[in-house]
């Protein structure tokens, strides 16, 4: 769901805790994995251009003509150059 404009930005301590345990553990996970093998990679995000096509971005392009991105707060994990995994938190009390 997308806050009123001009609603100030928040987080809970939970939450927060949260995250950054999620964090943790996706990092610790994909480091193991890349010690075995080095086509894994990770972004923090990624333009939508780059993954649904220009020509299908009609709807994601800013005023300045430029993609929109995709970012989450574990990173979107790659292998071998393609997407195998988003690793987005989402704390629910």
């Amino acid at each position: 769901m997308t806050a009123r404009k001009g609603t100030d930005s928040f987080t809970t301590s939970e939450s927060f805790i949260s995250e950054e345990k999620h964090i943790s553990l996706v990092n610790e996970i994909f480091n193991e994995f890349k010690s075995i093998d080095d086509k894994w990679e990770k972004k923090k995000e990624i333009r939508t251009e780059d993954l649904i096509g220009k020509e299908n971005i009609i709807n994601a392009i800013r005023m300045d003509g430029t993609s929109t991105e995709i970012v989450s707060d574990g990173g979107i994990i790659f292998y071998d150059g393609k997407i195998v995994g988003v690793c987005e938190n989402k704390y629910q009390k």
